[in-house]
């Protein structure tokens, strides 16, 4: 996507930042929910990390190319209950994940 926005003279750089903005934007607002879920899993845990979620933002553009937020999937990947372990990564859920997001440098 990025090569044919830039062949096409798109300003990559500057669409990446406005994703950006609204993917934070959207995080804010959804912190009480994301907290709440949070002390769910470790209703008495206070310090450091234990356990996160992944979001899947799912970004459409105007034709204007202002990205805009068509949803937000959630999916809580590690949570501490009864034992260590309650939900399994499936690695190649999180592998498809990176694959679509280009994280895995293959992009």
């Amino acid at each position: 996507m990025n090569q044919w926005l830039e062949r096409n003279g798109y300003d990559v750089v500057r669409l990446w930042m406005e994703i950006d903005d609204v993917v934070i934007k959207t995080l804010i607002s959804a912190h009480t929910s994301l907290r709440h879920n949070y002390r769910s899993c470790f209703p008495s845990h206070i310090r450091g990390s234990a356990c996160f979620e992944i979001l899947g933002f799912d970004i459409v553009m105007d034709s204007k190319l202002r990205p805009l937020v068509l949803e937000v999937c959630t999916h809580t990947t590690w949570c501490r209950s009864s034992g260590w372990l309650t939900q399994p990564v499936h690695i190649s859920s999180v592998e498809s994940k990176q694959n679509v997001c280009s994280l895995n440098g293959k992009g």
